[in-house]
């Protein structure tokens, strides 16, 4: 067996973020035998949780037919379970929705989540959001790029 199979993590939510980096990680990582784990970080009171996955796994499938899709639901603080579900799971990599920061709440809940997966997963670790719908392309963080630019 020449190709190794990966497992590839995309943290998802009802977001327009996650949906989006979701998108970005079938098109860019994500090759034939793979798997596809959308990991929902509930916290006890999303009812939504099983409806927006079902929608993101039938998004995953009419893409690419051809990879395997689980779903995931664990509760809990989000950066540890995040990064406790990668290592568990044995992921190559784990990507998340980063959302384009106007207000200081925001950066202070959301870009706190995003570094704490980044510095503690053992994968690597991809927050991946759009540049701007005029500009096109991505911004990728990792542990070893900040906001590097991919135009595709």
């Amino acid at each position: 067996s020449g190709a190794s199979v990966k497992r590839v993590i995309v943290v998802v939510d009802q977001s327009s973020e996650a949906r989006l980096a979701l998108l970005w990680a079938l098109s860019h990582i994500v090759h034939k035998l793979d798997v596809v784990t959308l990991l929902y970080v509930s916290q006890g009171m999303d009812f939504d949780e099983v409806r927006i996955l079902n929608t993101l796994k039938d998004l995953c499938l009419e893409r690419r037919p051809e990879i395997e899709v689980e779903t995931l639901v664990v509760e809990g603080d989000k950066g540890p379970m995040i990064v406790g579900q990668a290592k568990k799971l044995e992921a190559s990599v784990l990507v998340l929705g980063q959302r384009k920061f106007g207000f200081l709440f925001l950066r202070l809940t959301g870009d706190g989540l995003i570094d704490y997966c980044i510095q503690n997963a053992e994968c690597l670790t991809l927050a991946v959001r759009r540049k701007s719908k005029k500009v096109g392309g991505y911004l990728i963080n990792s542990k070893w790029q900040k906001n590097f630019w991919l135009l595709a």
